[in-house]
């Protein structure tokens, strides 16, 4: 067991034990001896107190351990007016860090004691203790066993995945994607025993606009206009570093979520014209623009907005490719290095001038 991060039990439904009591002070009928087992994080634990009778007292159980997990966690959230207790002879005492279940009998004695000290998780225990208390006012003596302390009921819930894609496309006009996908927090592939206990949901919409269909085709010129929607909401199973279940309706403090809408655009020409003032002017130009904007909240930041606006302006003129000049072309026939001299090119204007203003 990891003393530091604590390992977690959150898959399993029971706790058993069995004990076996050899004392002159336990018998069949009453007992000075009691078993606790208590286990935790720190400070902070969850504690079970039973009598101990003689031998393993096979016929009646009562030295046996047969602990409801589920129930155990659930017992945190109540309070003396939501508490709904299981026998009419038990009683419940909530304070603002304790918490104490009595199971209590007809002959009013406690035959088992539940103890919550603090916030302990199942998702993190780091220890497991076990011990004896004298209940009486005297010194006793004797031996008890303890065997198979266990964890049973593997908890085998559904998990179901979804994944769905779509596309639509309009002429030449437009292009759209949808992609949705959501798994459940109990959901696993084969080579995992349980699931990520959070329930991932993700809708992603993507379009490429052609604004440039609308102008007339003389002019070549090409606007694509590219939105994008991603919203990701992220629902854990359980409350954070804690074994209390959220039971499907997590409130948004506990939640990640984040949307995104991202929108660019870019404005050319194509085709390029006769006229030499538009050839290396308007030609060369180009001209862009993305717009985004982010929601976005988790347990840490209750809400995060980023919004940002970038523009630019580009000019791009490509030169000739045959803007040289081949001054040793009158050298080829030299022997050696007549050949390779005569291919020698001095470029007299460069390849591309590009400039951006933003």
């Amino acid at each position: 067991m990891d003393e530091k991060k604590g390992q977690s039990y959150l898959m399993y439904d029971r706790m058993k034990m069995f004990v076996y009591g050899n004392s002159d002070f336990a018998s069949n009928e009453e007992t000075d001896l009691k078993f606790f087992i208590q286990f935790g994080n720190g400070d902070e634990y969850y504690k079970i107190t039973k009598p101990v009778y003689d031998n393993w007292d096979e016929e009646l159980k009562r030295n046996e351990i047969d602990l409801d997990l589920n129930w155990l966690t659930s017992l945190k959230n109540e309070t003396d007016d939501t508490i709904n207790l299981l026998n009419s002879n038990d009683s419940f005492t909530d304070s603002l860090s304790y918490k104490e279940y009595s199971f209590i009998d007809d002959n009013s004695s406690i035959y088992k004691n539940v103890e919550i000290i603090g916030n302990p998780s199942l998702s993190r225990l780091q220890y497991f203790i076990v011990g004896v208390e004298n209940d009486s006012d005297h010194p006793i003596t004797g031996e008890i066993w303890l065997d198979e302390l266990r964890l049973s009921g593997v908890k085998k819930e559904t998990g179901t995945a979804v994944r769905l894609k779509s596309k639509f496309n309009l002429s030449d006009l437009s292009q759209s994607t949808f992609t949705y996908s959501r798994k459940d927090a109990d959901f696993h592939v084969l080579q995992e025993r349980i699931g990520t206990n959070q329930t991932v949901e993700n809708f992603t919409f993507n379009n490429n606009f052609q604004l440039g269909n609308f102008f007339p085709s003389s002019l070549g010129i090409s606007f694509p206009v590219t939105t994008s929607y991603n919203l990701i909401n992220n629902s854990p199973k359980y409350f954070p570093g804690t074994d209390i279940r959220t039971n499907n309706s997590p409130p948004d403090s506990v939640m990640v979520k984040s949307s995104t809408i991202n929108v660019t655009g870019k404005i050319s020409k194509r085709v390029k014209s006769e006229n030499p003032f538009i050839k290396y002017s308007v030609d060369n130009l180009s001209a862009g623009f993305n717009v985004s904007t982010q929601k976005k909240s988790d347990s840490i930041m209750e809400s995060v907005d980023v919004n940002k606006i970038n523009t630019n302006v580009d000019y791009n003129l490509r030169f000739p490719s045959d803007n040289y000049i081949e001054a040793f072309k009158w050298t080829e026939n030299f022997p050696i290095i007549g050949e390779k001299l005569s291919e020698t090119r001095f470029f007299y204007t460069p390849s591309t001038f590009t400039t951006e203003f933003v």
